[in-house]
């Protein structure tokens, strides 16, 4: 007799009263996840909790009613069905489970790692990326902000489109990274004793093995020793105007190209040697040294003067000049392909002229990528001397330990940063990482050929078939050439004058604006050759309405340069402004009947004139001959103000230029560096 049971004892039920219970348990569960998406994470309130546990329990028991039901009547066809697969595959011995566990391997191996990361993701979110901080100079900025992005996009991707890293580019001149570098408590600035010198970085970037050859690998914050990844040759770029063909460079060498454009009536443009990496080897390559028929250093920097005064070229960088050389295209800037600019040869590298006349971004005033790139007829055409050598890139992992000095807190690094790090150094040699830097117009480290596509594509101006010496330049011929260099310049003479007035106590992202100028004046100092004078003061000083002198005019010596470093730190912000009698005094120091020496005042203010009892066109008809005044603006007054903009508008001598925290070492590098080089 019937006893109302089914298969495995189970008792019938009507099928669309399964399919409704069923149907319930699993709406049931659903409403129990909603409810735990929908508290907070994590949850705060007693709500919070009370959705979270509700939620929790109720998709809990849903799913296990729901899979009970299923499951018995499930797991009985299963069994039978497995126990007759497995029979069949134990009479084929060992073949056939061989291979179906390498199939199931493969099949569901990597999709169901996967599978995984997606749910993780899908239920618990992106986790927080790690920051990796990399240090640079101003002229690779734009580079390794670009590698960064495409890194951040790549290690994204390989996590379900989570960022995994968060790369923060910052700039800071070689020299100033090496000195702290070779301590690794040494991430802060000894003349104030604060740790403004921008974030701790975890990697440095440079464009030549020189920059880091100061930095030993043992005992510094070095954990590795640097890794070479890209080159690129130094080049000549010729604007179409010139009357020298690329023909007349690439088969000779440096010192006799320089001879030809120069006594062709050619204009020459080159980087500052003492603001990367690039200009010192450019400037080596220039001097010949150590190759025969070298050339006097005197006559090349008075033939590149000459051409900076007639061509109007900003003295700087690399992406300084060729902004300038941009602005100067007729259907961009206002002058006229007939412009001294226009017509320069420019030193550059090959990147530089395939960045320019693709249009991509040059950093600085040219912070933007131009649309079709530089018009045709003012593009610039590579050229490359038979001697000419390339910058080196290099890569370094950095690790710090926390500061043992009392009252300075550098923290030390952490594994997950050098972990990160690492994965960015292993990624740039990668081929992922070999195709971005050729993206970016350089030469990865060891490669035979080049991809096509890159920026280094005859398209714009370069030549990839162009071979060069990729032997570095010994850091020591760089150093010999920067003591030239500075023999052969011209003396200046450098006042600068700081307010220290109360507004200067006013916080910014980088500490106080004080805080900002005295790192901004102790980092520009370095640029004073063995034969410039510098001086320091601030205002106002025992006098309300006059200065302070804290170092009086001298030569730059480096013990008079460690003095000024060392006053830096003792300026307290207070007081008022006394702007306009600190112009006339200090012009009235600097000034010189010596026509040797190039003389100039250099005025840091935040603030309009409060005290002086003077007006701008008093000071303008008192301004002593013979000297320069710059006035650089910080904070809240700008050039433009009342008073400033009619001090300017009274004089030619008077120049005034505004800045930020950030640009303000760049501005006062600019600004002292001409006068100090005769400019």
């Amino acid at each position: 007799m019937a006893d109302g049971r089914g298969r495995g004892g189970h008792e019938n039920h009507p099928r669309w009263l399964v399919g409704f219970v069923l149907l319930v348990l699993f709406l049931l569960g659903v409403g129990g996840i909603i409810l735990v998406a929908l508290a907070p994470t994590p949850p705060e309130t007693f709500w919070d909790w009370t959705l979270l546990v509700a939620g929790a329990v109720l998709s809990t028991a849903a799913t296990a009613a729901w899979a009970r039901g299923v499951l018995l009547r499930v797991v009985p066809r299963v069994t039978g069905t497995l126990r007759r697969v497995l029979a069949w595959v134990a009479r084929r011995r060992v073949l056939v489970p061989a291979a179906i566990v390498v199939a199931l391997g493969i099949l569901l191996g990597a999709p169901g790692l996967d599978l995984a990361g997606q749910l993780r993701i899908a239920v618990g979110g992106c986790s927080e990326p790690q920051e990796l901080r990399l240090v640079t100079a101003s002229d690779n900025d734009v580079t390794a902000r670009d590698l960064a992005r495409r890194y951040e996009a790549y290690s994204a991707g390989r996590n379900h489109g989570c960022p995994v890293t968060e790369v923060g580019v910052f700039a800071l001149d070689s020299g100033t990274v090496a000195a702290h570098a070779t301590n690794p408590e040494g991430w802060w600035d000894p003349a104030t004793g604060l740790v403004d010198l921008g974030p701790q970085p975890d990697l440095w970037f440079t464009s030549t093995s020189a920059e880091m050859a100061p930095v030993a690998h043992e005992g510094s914050a070095l954990a590795e020793a640097p890794r070479t990844i890209a080159t690129t040759p130094i080049v000549v770029g010729l604007p179409p105007s010139s009357a020298v063909g690329t023909d007349q460079i690439d088969a000779h060498r440096w010192v006799d190209v320089f001879r030809t454009l120069v006594f062709g009536g050619e204009l020459v443009a080159r980087p500052d040697p003492e603001s990367a990496g690039a200009g010192a080897l450019m400037t080596a390559l220039l001097y010949g040294q150590r190759a025969p028929g070298a050339l006097d250093p005197g006559q090349v920097e008075g033939a590149l003067a000459g051409a900076r005064a007639q061509g109007g070229f900003p003295t700087g960088s690399s992406s300084a000049q060729l902004c300038a050389y941009r602005r100067s295209s007729p259907s961009i800037g206002a002058a006229t392909s007939g412009t001294p600019v226009a017509r320069t040869a420019v030193i550059a590298t090959e990147q530089d002229i395939a960045r320019l006349d693709r249009g991509d971004p040059l950093g600085g005033a040219c912070p933007d990528s131009l649309p079709g790139g530089m018009p045709r007829e003012t593009r610039l055409e590579a050229a490359y001397p038979s001697d000419t050598r390339g910058l080196d890139f290099q890569i370094v992992r950095m690790s710090w330990t926390a500061s043992s000095r009392p009252g300075v807190a550098t923290a030390s690094s952490t594994g997950e940063q050098d972990a990160a790090a690492k994965d960015f150094e292993d990624w740039l040699g990668s081929g992922e990482g070999r195709a971005a830097l050729v993206a970016e117009g350089l030469r990865p480290a060891g490669a035979a050929t080049l991809p096509r596509g890159g920026l280094i594509d005859p398209r714009y101006g370069v030549d990839p078939t162009s071979e060069f010496d990729l032997a570095g330049v010994p850091a020591d011929v760089l150093a010999g050439t920067l003591e030239q260099y500075r023999s052969a310049r011209p003396r200046g003479r450098v006042l600068i004058a700081m307010d220290t007035s109360g507004s200067m106590d006013a916080a910014t992202s980088a500490g106080t604006r004080l805080d900002v100028v005295r790192s901004a004046v102790s980092s520009t100092v370095r640029l004073a050759g063995p034969r410039d004078e510098v001086g320091l003061w601030v205002f106002p000083g025992g006098n309300p309405a006059g200065h302070q002198e804290l170092v009086p005019l001298d030569t730059a010596t480096p013990e008079r340069l460690d003095q000024l470093r060392r006053s830096l730190a003792m300026a307290r912000a207070a007081g008022n402004t006394p702007l306009y009698r600190t112009m006339l005094d200090g012009l009235g120091a600097v000034g010189s009947g010596d026509p040797s020496l190039t003389s100039g005042a250099v005025v840091i203010t935040d603030g309009e004139d409060t005290n002086s009892g003077l007006t701008p066109q008093a000071v303008a008809a008192s301004l002593p001959a013979g000297a320069r005044l710059t006035v650089v603006t910080l904070g809240e007054t700008r050039c433009n103000g009342p008073g400033l903009s009619a001090l300017t508008a009274t004089s030619s001598r008077v120049e005034c230029l505004d800045a930020d925290p950030a640009s303000l070492g760049a501005v006062l590098d600019s600004t002292v560096d001409a006068v100090w080089s005769g400019r």
